[in-house]
């Protein structure tokens, strides 16, 4: 019998080996490798939590002095898989965000946080972690008012984080955090050229 069993395992096997390159060689024929990358929307945040979405940054009303921040979603799709990125823009100094392009949102550096989540306290928090890789991309300000826009269910909640260098679960900064240096070189993991 377990002659039987090892011929269906190996059956079984190779048929999702074969489902599996069939369904490369049809996303490589029908949509290519080469990533594409498009504006899916510019949207208005303002003070109130009212949002605008336009599919250009012309259309934004920008001269209201409610206005808050405006994201930038951006598309990458590669084949069938697609990723989400937002480039959060703000008035610092009368000055907007420096002009980037579309791929330089996808070379994200190191997440800021392990954990990011909202609640009460930090011993019962709702996590955000997966909702939130979205915002990590360099020259991002991550402020509390950024994570309540985004999602409006931590409305009159407290934003916790664990920082990835301490190991510590802080209260996320009031001023925020930019996202824009990649972990010091002491907290790097050491390279290895002999086996451990």
């Amino acid at each position: 019998m377990p002659r039987f069993e090892d011929a269906i395992q190996t059956v079984g096997s190779l048929v999702l080996h074969a489902l599996v390159s069939l369904y490369r060689a049809v996303e490589v024929c029908a949509y290519g490798r080469n990533p594409k990358f498009e504006t899916m929307a510019w949207t208005l945040y303002d003070k109130s939590g009212y949002s605008s979405s336009f599919s250009t940054f012309h259309e934004l009303d920008i001269a209201g002095e409610h206005s808050l921040f405006i994201a930038h979603d951006v598309r990458r799709t590669t084949g069938f898989h697609q990723v989400h990125k937002l480039a959060i823009h703000w008035v610092v100094d009368g000055k907007w965000r420096a002009p980037y392009e579309l791929i330089d949102l996808f070379n994200s550096p190191p997440p800021p946080w392990l954990y990011i989540g909202y609640g009460e306290d930090e011993s019962n928090l709702t996590d955000c972690t997966e909702e939130l890789n979205c915002v990590i991309a360099y020259d991002n300000l991550v402020t509390p008012e950024v994570l309540t826009a985004l999602l409006p269910a931590s409305e009159g909640k407290t934003w916790f984080y664990i920082n990835p260098k301490t190991f510590d679960t802080a209260e996320f900064p009031a001023d925020g955090i930019l996202i824009d240096d990649p972990p010091a070189p002491e907290l790097q993991p050491s390279t290895s050229t002999k086996d451990d």
